[in-house]
């Protein structure tokens, strides 16, 4: 079974949060707000536009891949390398 997780960047600082992502509407100007639960428990405000979905895979160092990461591989190409698009289904 693999891991539910998300990352955004956040409103405040635009810095990348990964957790739980929620999203609550609000009777206020904004109609819905979207929300990173960190792994310290902190509800982050974070932009829609940039919540991602943990693929279940890692790079070779172990890190997460994230839906829309751009990610470097080995290719025969003149400067080889090439940037790919991951894309989650």
């Amino acid at each position: 079974m693999r891991e539910i997780l998300f990352k955004a960047k956040r409103e405040s600082n635009r810095k990348w949060v990964e957790g739980y992502y929620y999203k609550e509407n609000f009777l206020t100007g904004k109609s819905v707000q979207h929300f990173i639960r960190g792994k310290d428990d902190t509800d982050y405000v974070v932009c829609g536009e940039t919540v991602s979905q943990y693929t279940g895979f890692q790079d070779r160092s172990d890190n997460p891949i994230f839906e829309n990461d751009i990610l470097s591989v080995a290719t025969t190409s003149d400067n080889g390398k090439a940037r790919i698009h991951c894309v989650f289904r």
